[in-house]
């Protein structure tokens, strides 16, 4: 198999534990004690990075395949995509996703030196900060 990227449980129950892959794939947990739920496999690249929602209300995974995908916490099933660059919510592969505050709104940050902050209610971009213009930055 090839190496998972990152792990995240939901603060509250129902506990659920999700893992992201490097064989692009999501793995979905039920617990306590976790026990296999299901695989995602919405992504078409290395899955980076994966987070809860401060409520455990959902969770939001981020690829080099330059989307970013929310889902149900308590149920794994997609809910939307974030997107602000065509069919993308980045021009580069994604790396990190945090959430603001109350759980409603991510940050994502990008190869293509930017982060993005995101209201998950619509999935669009609120800001974009660029982070640099030169491959040396």
């Amino acid at each position: 198999g090839k190496d998972v990227n990152a792990l995240a449980h939901s603060p509250a129950r129902p506990f659920k534990a999700v893992t992201c892959s490097e064989d692009f794939s999501v793995v979905f947990h039920s617990g306590v004690p976790y026990k296999y739920e299901k695989t995602i496999t919405d992504h078409k690249n290395f899955v980076n990075c994966v987070r809860f929602s401060p409520t455990g209300a959902n969770f939001c995974t981020v690829s080099s395949d330059k989307r970013a995908l929310l889902f149900d916490g308590k149920t794994g099933s997609m809910i939307s995509e974030l997107k602000s660059e065509g069919e993308f919510a980045h021009k580069g592969g994604i790396m990190s996703v945090s959430y603001k505050g109350d759980g409603t709104q991510v940050f994502t940050a990008s190869a293509d030196k930017t982060v993005k902050l995101w209201d998950l209610e619509t999935s669009t971009c609120i800001t974009t900060m660029e982070m640099g213009k030169d491959v040396a930055d």
